[in-house]
């Protein structure tokens, strides 16, 4: 035991002492004591025959006398503490909400009444701190109630903050192609406009057809030949790089050689366009990808020309005669109908979105009422034009409402990937070409297929 400590004989405990006293005190208050007694003027705090203060253990409740003892000693009171900052002078805290945070330095500071995301704070300069020995704690970086340190955003914060950033940003993409393309609701075209221009096309097929089976394959070569040509120039705005000056022949070839010489002239004319069009990305342009630029080209052609060729095979006399002509207006009919009253039956009912990703403005009634109206002409008009049936009109007009949706889908989807509002501006109130004929490009090989099981013609 050193000279600043005893042990305590009743508790068996080692307790710290403090000096409290200087030599000449000592020798004052032993020569007003008799026997020469050592003073003990604060009981239970001063052992016998000791000139030291024994401090109390640390789990006994306090009693206030360490604070006044340190006064006298000092000779000035203690500072005046308030107890919502820091406990009151008996050295009990305040009681909180649990709302607590525990600093670094082993400081605990209560947080009173304020809430539980509220940021501990040191205190001001009116509010001094208690004079412990224990710096007041920094700015604390704790939430009350948690031991847990506020951190940045993590990884799957972030990522999902960049998924959010993203979906914003295909939002307002999608937002403003759709008001680009308002015109396949009617909000962005013109009826007067649309109405107009469909009549004088309707006018020139009409009279192309007038003219027999060689002024409809001059139009519809030609009508092949104007889409292709726009597909390729959406494909180029899109990154690729399609051949065209190969696709566009063989679109031509393929639509004319059907007329001659059967389907067959379709696989002909691709074949030889795949050959071509491999020779001309691996020699001819090394450097370009030949995926891309095959593929584009492949597509545009077989797409368009492909397609359409089925057309032309329908007024090939070595198949349906001269019955032929009949069939292909029969077909023509019901698709313009069809989207003649998608396109207005859309603008006026329409409420729930076919597809809004792909097309905002294509709604489920306008395609109902456009489907509708398309076995209304089948059943209704058709069976006065020959060869049709009124059964036979029916059917068509049923391929048609289910088919001819499928192919405006399909370029929309393309004019969306690429972001292009029209293929072009060819037909005002129309766009182009492609978005004319988009829809009866997938009714034609359907329709030939029914003529065909039909044995019409």
């Amino acid at each position: 035991m050193d000279e600043h400590g005893q042990k305590d004989a009743g508790g068996g405990e080692a307790e710290e002492t403090l000096t409290g006293l200087s030599g000449a005190e000592e020798r004052s208050a032993e020569s007003r004591l008799p026997n020469g007694s050592a003073p003990n003027p604060r009981p239970g705090l001063v052992g016998d025959g000791d000139t030291d203060l024994t401090l109390p253990d640390w789990r006994d409740p306090p009693t206030g006398e360490i604070p006044r003892l340190i006064e006298e000693l000092v000779g000035e009171p203690l500072p005046n503490w308030s107890s919502s900052r820091a406990g009151d002078i008996s050295g009990e805290l305040p009681e909180v909400d649990l709302d607590v945070t525990i600093q670094a330095n082993g400081a605990v500071w209560p947080s009173g009444a304020i809430g539980g995301d509220t940021l501990v704070q040191p205190p001001t300069a009116s509010e001094p701190s208690r004079s412990t020995g224990v710096r007041p704690p920094q700015r604390s970086y704790f939430k009350l109630g948690s031991a847990r340190p506020r951190r940045g955003p993590s990884k799957h914060s972030k990522r999902s903050r960049r998924k959010e950033v993203a979906a914003s940003t295909s939002r307002q993409e999608e937002e403003a192609l759709g008001d680009a393309a308002s015109a396949d609701g009617g909000g962005g075209r013109s009826k007067l406009v649309s109405s107009i221009t469909g009549v004088l096309l309707g006018a020139v097929v009409l009279g192309a057809f007038a003219v027999g089976r060689l002024g409809a394959v001059v139009v519809v070569a030609l009508a092949l030949t104007l889409a292709t040509g726009e597909l390729y120039g959406l494909l180029r705005k899109g990154g690729y790089r399609p051949a065209a000056f190969l696709g566009l022949p063989a679109t031509i070839v393929s639509a004319v050689g059907v007329y001659f010489f059967g389907l067959g002239a379709i696989g002909a004319a691709m074949g030889a366009l795949a050959f071509a069009t491999v020779a001309w990305y691996t020699m001819g342009r090394p450097s370009s990808s030949l995926v891309g630029g095959a593929g584009s080209t492949l597509l545009g052609a077989l797409w368009v020309g492909g397609l359409g060729s089925f057309g032309v095979a329908l007024l090939a006399p070595s198949r349906f005669g001269g019955d032929g002509l009949g069939l292909l207006l029969g077909t023509l009919i019901c698709t313009s109908g069809a989207d003649t009253f998608a396109y207005f039956g859309g603008s006026l009912f329409g409420r729930h979105k076919l597809a809004e990703r792909i097309s905002p403005n294509k709604t489920i009634e306008g395609v109902i009422i456009g489907g509708l109206a398309s076995i209304a002409f089948g059943a209704l008009a058709l069976p006065h034009i020959h060869p049709f049936t009124i059964v036979a009109g029916g059917l068509a007009g049923l391929a048609v409402a289910v088919v001819a949706p499928l192919g405006d889908l399909a370029e929309s989807a393309l004019k969306r990937e690429v972001k292009i509002k029209d293929s072009s501006h060819l037909l005002p109130g129309h766009g182009g070409m492609l978005d004319r004929i988009d829809g009866i490009l997938f009714v034609l090989p359907v329709v030939y297929a029914l003529f065909t099981l039909l044995r019409l013609g």
